[in-house]
Parts: structure tokens; C-alpha cells; sequence
């Protein structure tokens, strides 16, 4: 294993606050299940001291639930926990001497499991309320809610790039006076708060912004964080409460994890069929839409001290685009003249395809970003400062086919599936930051086999897949094997 602004205006809120006082009394879009009757709400409290210093969230770790579900108009499934008519309330809160005196309240989605952080799925808005308790009258100039999205790729400022920073005003000075409607629209409001207020608020998640200074738009990549890469992506919602000229702004940073929405594309129809009855999937003789055949490729190299040679021909099946939990089917057919070859290299063991994952993000983000225009007009322009962390996530497993006759003179034909884990990320095509999948054939693995060396530790085949948070259309695929255990 080898490891290696899209920023908008401030738009203002139009919702009232509703107040007492001790003084004055966001591959394609699912479904959204809906419901008539109010939420119930699980709670999860996180408490932060009330500083002038920023505190930034530890980065969410993704992950992933497989279940099967149809949504409500029998066209999506997801890779989450089923939705209830409940919801999760996390709260966050900024105290003074041991007193809350505000709190940042966030809902998200209902989970069977405990969650530390929000998760939002595709175009979910973000929305919540931010509350205040003040038991003395206090200076207040405005109240922000910030949407944040960031690649960083190192602790220092230039490993930092801010894709992502959507705003709204929850009140202002500028508003009207928070406990009273009726006043003049446009008046600026010259008292201090003092009470209890509450606000409503809902920010929409962008499903794709632009780099600045181009016209590219790019899907925002997923939350991601994992040990091995020194990249990570991280979302937060900031809480920002201006004070007066003599004291230094309230802040509250609370992580929150994104899933986009990526669907995978449907099967054929005939292995929508294979799966639907509980049969083996058709080879791609009997289904060729179904199968992409990649270019034949001779792997030579020495058994027993005897010269051999292998044409091998892999498939990968079609449409290539994968649900986690899920398997990549896939087929071999293997020629050789050497009948003893063919006997020991043509097994389940031998045969070496796997599916690779590759990371790529640069060490200063910001500064590839604004690159980026650049090398596309001139190819002659290298990459500086890329790095990509390689890794193994599952290798093929196989058998043959018993539909097929006892192989005839010097060719055999393998079927195989790629299992998919559950928590596997998802393709991920934002720039700076790639998650990249390709199904991979490498030379024979067995121990008396010495491959041609201008063949060793490299693929010899390498297709791009694509890993999907949604089920397609149709059946869900049926794996035939168990998985195997990448060490």
C-alpha cells in the first residue's frame, strides 16, 4: 500500500424572531420524503467557551451506511440510514463564566445510529436556529450564519484552499427592532438586546461552485478524512455575533459532514434479469451490451525455467458506475499454448485484477487552483506540487462459469466480482482535490511465475470506474462470492 469561492452576498433574513425577555417579556437528484406532521428531535449537546480565539472542529470522519431504500415516488435509493418523520437535533453553545448565553442549534437528518456530527445528503439544506439568553443588556451589531467548505492539505496557511463560503444575515443593526414588526421598514434599530430571542435559519448547500477566475464548475467533492492521505475536506457552519467597538466578535465553528448525490447508472437488461431470478450474470458472449471489452494484452514471463506467454483479454461490466456494497462484475479470458501455463496461471488465485484508488491534491491548493486555466491553454505547462496516495481497496475474486463447456484446447474463460466495501468513498472530481477508482490487471500471482520485468509492478490494464451514494435503477446487484480481505 502506497500512500502518498464560490462566495455569495449577504442576503438578509426575513424571518422574525420569536422572542421573551426577563426585561420587556444540497450521476442524479432522489426524492425528498416529506411529511405534514412536526418533526420529534434527538439532541446532541457540544459546549464552546465564549473566546476571541477561532475553534476550528475536528474534521468528520466519512462514512457511509448501505441500505436499501426506494424513495417516495420509487425512483432513488440512498446509501443512509431510512428517514423517519424524526429528525436530529445537534446544539453548540457559547458561554461566559460558565453561562450559555447563545447556542447554535443544527438539524439534520434522523440516523439507527449516533452520529457527533450533522450529515447532509445531496442538495440538503442546512437549517437550525440560533438562539441568545442575555441577562444583561448588550451591544450587538449583527448575527451571521457562514456555510464553509475547505481543502486542506497542511497545517500552514497556503495548504488551505476555501472553495466554498455562503453567508446570510440572521439580524442586523440595520434590521428592525427584533421584538417589534411594526417598526418603520429601514429604521436602524440603536437599542442593545437583553432576553431571550430566537431565529430560524436555512442555508442552501450548493451542489457545485466555480474556481474564481474561470468558468469551469465543479461538483463539491464529499467530507473526507482518513489516515494515510494528508489531505482532508472539511465543512463547518460558522456562528459569527458582532459586538460593539470595544469587544472582539463571538465565534462558534461546528463540523458538518457532506454526502453528495451520485447515482449509479442502471445494468442491462438482461443482468437486471440474472439478478431479479438469483442467476449468474450473463458472460459477454451472451450479453455484449453489457460488457466493455478492454484491448488484449500478452503478459510473458518464465514457468519452471520455460518461456511462456498469455493473451488476455478482460471485461468490465457495463455501465461503469458502482454502488458501495455492491460488487464490479468482471470476466478474463486467458490464451496460451502452454497447456501446463494455463493450468496454473488461469486459477482464481493466480488471476490479479483489482480495483485502485487514487487521491490526488496539491500541497498548495490554492495556488494549483489558479493553475488550473493556465496548463489547460498550453500543454506544454507541467503540474508542480501534485501529490497522490495510492491504494489497493479490493481485489477481484473468481470462478468458472459452470454454463460454459469443459474448456477446449488452449483457452479459459474466468468470471469474477469486485466487492465493494461499504464505506467506500465516492468518485470525487473537484479540482484541487480528485478521488479516482480504476479496475486494474496485473501480471499472474503465483510464486513459480517470473513475469517479463518491463511488466513487473505495473498495471497492464487499467479501466476508470466510478463510485456512486445512490442505487440505480432496477435490482440491486447480487454478489456470487464472498469478499476477500485486502491486507
Amino acid at each position: 500500500m502506497v500512500f502518498f469561492l464560490s462566495r455569495t452576498s449577504l442576503p438578509r433574513s426575513n424571518t422574525l424572531p420569536q422572542t421573551s425577555s426577563a426585561a420587556n417579556n444540497n450521476c442524479s437528484e432522489p426524492s425528498r420524503p416529506g411529511g405534514s406532521q412536526p418533526p420529534s428531535y434527538s439532541m446532541v449537546e457540544v459546549s464552546l467557551a465564549d473566546s476571541n480565539e477561532e475553534f476550528p472542529p475536528a474534521p468528520p470522519r466519512y462514512s457511509m451506511i448501505l441500505q436499501h431504500r426506494r424513495s417516495s415516488d420509487n425512483t432513488q435509493r440512498r446509501l443512509n440510514p431510512t428517514l423517519s418523520p424524526s429528525q436530529t437535533k445537534h446544539g453548540y453553545h457559547i458561554s461566559n463564566k460558565n453561562r450559555v448565553w447563545a447556542t447554535l442549534t443544527i438539524f439534520s437528518r434522523s440516523s439507527t445510529l449516533t452520529h457527533a456530527f450533522p450529515r447532509f445528503y445531496g442538495n440538503d439544506p442546512v437549517s437550525g436556529t440560533v438562539d441568545l439568553n442575555l441577562d444583561s443588556p448588550q451591544t450587538i451589531n449583527s448575527i451571521t450564519i457562514s456555510l464553509r467548505g475547505r481543502v486542506k492539505t497542511s497545517l500552514s496557511g497556503e495548504g488551505s484552499y476555501t472553495f466554498l463560503d455562503q453567508s446570510i444575515f440572521i439580524w442586523s443593526r440595520h434590521s428592525e427592532d427584533p421584538r417589534h414588526s411594526s417598526a418603520p421598514s429601514g429604521q436602524k434599530f440603536e437599542g442593545k438586546l437583553s432576553g431571550t430571542y430566537s431565529w430560524p435559519f436555512t442555508v442552501p448547500f450548493p451542489k457545485e461552485v466555480a474556481i474564481a477566475g474561470h468558468d469551469e464548475v465543479f461538483p463539491i467533492p464529499q467530507t473526507f478524512f482518513e489516515r494515510g492521505v494528508d489531505a482532508n475536506v472539511q465543512y463547518e457552519l460558522i456562528l459569527r455575533v458582532a459586538h460593539g467597538v470595544l469587544r472582539r466578535d463571538s465565534k462558534l465553528q461546528a463540523g458538518i459532514v457532506y454526502i453528495p448525490d451520485i447515482t449509479a447508472e442502471p445494468a442491462s437488461s438482461l443482468r437486471q434479469r440474472a439478478y431479479l431470478e438469483g442467476n449468474l450474470v450473463p458472460s459477454p458472449a451472451d450479453d455484449p451490451l453489457g460488457w466493455v471489452a478492454k484491448p488484449q494484452v500478452l503478459i510473458t514471463g518464465s514457468l519452471n525455467c520455460n518461456f511462456v506467454g498469455l493473451e488476455c483479454t478482460l471485461f468490465i461490466a457495463h455501465p461503469q458506475c458502482f454502488t458501495p456494497g455492491t460488487v464490479i462484475p468482471c470476466y478474463i479470458r486467458i490464451y496460451t499454448e502452454n497447456s501446463v501455463a494455463l493450468e496454473l496461471l488461469a486459477t482464481s488465485d493466480s488471476i490479479n485484477v483489482k480495483l485502485v484508488r487514487r487521491v490526488k491534491y496539491y500541497q498548495n491548493p490554492e495556488q494549483a487552483a489558479s493553475h488550473y486555466r493556465a496548463r489547460a491553454a498550453s500543454k506544454q505547462l507541467k503540474e508542480s506540487g501534485a501529490f497522490e496516495a495510492v491504494q489497493e481497496t479490493a481485489r477481484a475474486v473468481w470462478w468458472s462459469p459452470p454454463s460454459l463447456l469443459p474448456e477446449q484446447g488452449c483457452t479459459r474463460e474466468m468470471a469474477g466480482e469486485i466487492h465493494l466495501a461499504k464505506d467506500l468513498q465516492p468518485s470525487c472530481s473537484f479540482f484541487p482535490f480528485n478521488v479516482l477508482y480504476a479496475v486494474e490487471l496485473h501480471p499472474f500471482d503465483l510464486s513459480s511465475f517470473r513475469v517479463n520485468s518491463k511488466q513487473r509492478s505495473k498495471a497492464l490494464v487499467s479501466h476508470s470506474v466510478g463510485i456512486a451514494t445512490l442505487h440505480s435503477e432496477g435490482p440491486v446487484p447480487v454478489p456470487f462470492t464472498d469478499s476477500l480481505r485486502v491486507l
